[in-house]
This record gives structure tokens, sequence and C-alpha cells, in this order.
């Protein structure tokens, strides 16, 4: 049935799907130690995953075993699709796609079995206590100390949320989501380039630890007040790589902005949230040539700056990958 159902949900995958549920070594038998966690390993290139899953036959056990066969599915897709090197995926990631196997299963099961589909839902409602409660209370204590030792369990929420999310898109656009969630299968390590990881984290927005700006004298913000909080900026946003610039290039680039005031910094709460650079401007519109928005997302910059200027602004194609450190790297 989780084969069926992952099949249903993404066709494009089905030969996958297929192998793993005919070759792959699996052990569902009921375990002595019940404490024992369910899991699917990786082991390589040369062998398929191996997944364990203490079955016993309660509808709960049948949404952990789709959860389970799609971990397995995305790690052979990953292998089958991307280098060696490049094969692992992130922990957040993979769990979209199990969860995306969970639902694929529900989905299934409401077209077939009636009775089991409530019984399904309720499972996977009680699922939400621990991932969307216990979980992200964990996550949300986290965020706000930057002391506290990495939990596993901080993935669940985000990528549970994340997954729903998706699903309610094939709701009026199916085709074009299930091609992102079967590439979102097939990405391995490389899954940072083919979806933004600021939406992943969306619904757990950072706090912005960034400090209020002073208020600026009768000329306004200092040039190093602006280079500051730019700097700033750029450092805060998890989609730029700083490492690709040096800090006289990046220094000389955003004072050129700062004379030609092709330059604008966006404050929430008094406290810098994301600036925008460009080229060119008329009165109809505005051509962003370089955006960071680490603390907002680039739609809110977008709408403030078309009441500021009373013009239309126009964003980058590449979000994210529009920055200044494309040009000095």
């Amino acid at each position: 049935m989780c084969a069926k159902s992952l099949t249903k949900f993404l066709p494009q995958l089905s030969q996958t799907i297929q192998r793993i549920e005919n070759d792959a070594p699996k052990c569902l038998a009921p375990k002595k130690d019940k404490s024992q966690k369910p899991y699917t390993l990786d082991q390589g290139k040369s062998e398929l995953p191996f997944v364990s899953c203490n079955y016993t036959g309660k509808v709960s056990d049948l949404i952990t075993l789709a959860h389970e066969f799609a971990h397995a599915v995305q790690i052979l897709a990953s292998r089958e699709s991307q280098t060696e090197e490049n094969a692992f995926m992130p922990p957040l990631a993979r769990e979209c796609c199990a969860f995306w196997g969970e639902i694929a299963l529900i989905d299934y099961v409401q077209q077939k079995d009636e009775k089991l589909y409530v019984l399904l839902k309720k499972a996977w409602s009680n699922d939400n206590l621990k991932y969307l409660k216990a979980d992200a209370e964990v996550l949300k204590q986290a965020l706000e100390n930057n002391d506290s030792g990495y939990s596993y369990n901080w993935n669940y929420p985000v990528a549970r949320l994340y997954a729903l999310m998706l699903r309610k898109q094939m709701n009026h656009k199916k085709a074009e989501v299930q091609k992102t969630i079967t590439t979102f299968f097939a990405s391995g390590s490389k899954i940072t380039q083919t979806i933004s990881m600021k939406s992943l984290i969306a619904f757990f927005p950072i706090p912005n630890p960034l400090p209020k700006m002073p208020k600026p004298n009768k000329a306004g913000f200092t040039k190093y007040q602006i280079l500051g909080a730019v700097t700033a900026l750029t450092i805060s946003d998890q989609q730029i790589d700083v490492e690709r610039f040096t800090v006289g290039s990046f220094n000389h680039h955003i004072a050129k902005h700062i004379e030609n005031k092709t330059l604008f910094i966006y404050f929430k709460n008094e406290q810098p949230a994301a600036y925008a650079c460009w080229e060119k401007k008329t009165k109809e519109k505005i051509s962003l040539s370089e955006l960071c928005t680490p603390f907002v997302e680039p739609e809110e910059l977008q709408q403030f700056m078309q009441k500021y200027y009373h013009c239309a602004i126009e964003m980058p194609e590449l979000i994210g990958k529009n920055s200044p450190l494309k040009e000095v790297a």
C-alpha cells in the first residue's frame, strides 16, 4: 500500500519506488525491545537502503511504515540522480520527503477505504501533538537560546508544515507541485539549490538579533552606519556565501551604491531587516539588481518600497542569488 500510494502521488518516481518495494532489505517484524525506534539506513551506493520498523498491524504502524518507505525512496532517488558526494540530503529536507510519504498514504486510502482513512487521520492528528507542539516548542526555545545543543527533532515541525503547504498547493496546480516534489526527492545535498531554504523556515522565523539603529541626525545616517547595517544583514542571510568575497571589494561595492543613492535599507521595529540595490530607476519602475532579506519575506520589502517610491518595484529573477556577493566574488 505504501508503494501504490507514493506511486500515485509521484508517478515519475514509479521505477525507483518499485525497486525499493521489491528489492530493498527490510525488517518489519515486531521487536522484543519496544523502545527501538524505526529507522532507514543508507548503506551506500552499492546497496539499497535498509528499512527497520516495529510493525504490529496498528494504524500508527502503517503511517510509520509509509514514513520510512519514503525515506528509502528519497535515498535511492538521490543516488540515482546525483554523484556520490552530492547524494546525502540534509535532515530537514529528507523529513519533508518522509512526511510526503505519509500524506500520500492518507490521500490514497481516502479513495479506497473510508474507515481506515478516518483512523489514519486520527493517528496523523495524534502525531501532530508531538511534531507541531512538543518538538515545535523545543525548536522555539533553541532559536531563542544560541547555546542550545543540536536536536534532530528540530527538523520535524518545519518539515511537516512545509510538506503540508505543498500538498495544499496540489489542489490547484497538481502537475507543477508533483514536479517540484519529484525533483526534491532526487536532489540530495543539492536541495539548497533546488528550493529556497528560507521558505522552509518561514514557519519559524529567526528572531532579528541586530541592534536598533540610533536616531539619524539631520543629514541622515552616516556612511559607516549604513555600511555596518548592510554588512550585518549580508552576514545574516543564510542564502549568501560570505566566504566568496573580500571585505575591501564588498565595502567598495556598497559605498558606490551609497554614493549613487541606489541602496535602500528596510527597517522593522527600528532594526535593519533587509536591503536592496538597483542600477536603473525611472518614474514608473525600479528594477532591483540585488536583494538581501534575512528577516522578512522579499514581498514585504517590495510592497514597502512601492509605497515609498510610488512606483513599481521589479524583483530579481533569482532571489538570494542576486546580491553584491555575485559581483565582487
